[in-house]
């Protein structure tokens, strides 16, 4: 049997510490990934909001130069209370708009209030409905 000095045996294999350093580097880059990955998709729901929006506000004009006013209205668009309105907006134009969407990308409604004839506002809650993350369309108005 040859012994051999312990300088001249070459270990194979990683230290604890090496091990160590290559998971932190992944942990951290998973964790970069998730991040983006979440924040993508907050402003991907956040652009449908706004085009849902757009497409209700086009068919809300398209009310207005048929009847002459916005619908009247207050509420959330998916309860019993926004029902008339909705379907107005649906039904009883002269072309209606089929393809519009009343449920923003979080599951809720979108809000609509019509405050006097020529005058309205349309809103999403947002992600969290406690919170000030609203997204609005702003007031209108002739």
């Amino acid at each position: 049997m040859v012994h051999h000095p312990k300088s001249s045996i070459r270990n194979s294999g990683f230290t604890l510490v090496e091990l160590l350093t290559v998971i932190a580097i992944i942990s951290i880059l998973a964790g970069l990934i998730i991040g983006l990955f979440g924040y993508a998709s907050s402003k991907a729901a956040e652009s449908r909001a706004i085009a849902d929006m757009q497409k209700i506000k086009g068919a809300l004009e398209e009310y207005r130069l048929q009847y002459g006013a916005y619908p009247n209205g207050c509420g959330v668009m998916t309860s019993n209370s926004f029902e008339l309105v909705r379907n107005q907006l649906t039904n009883t134009m002269q072309n209606p708009v089929t393809d519009l969407t009343f449920v923003d990308p979080w599951g809720n409604g979108y809000g609509y209030s019509n405050s006097a004839k020529f005058v309205y506002t349309l809103w999403s809650e947002g992600a969290e409905t406690d919170t000030y993350d609203n997204i609005t369309s702003g007031v209108v108005g002739m």
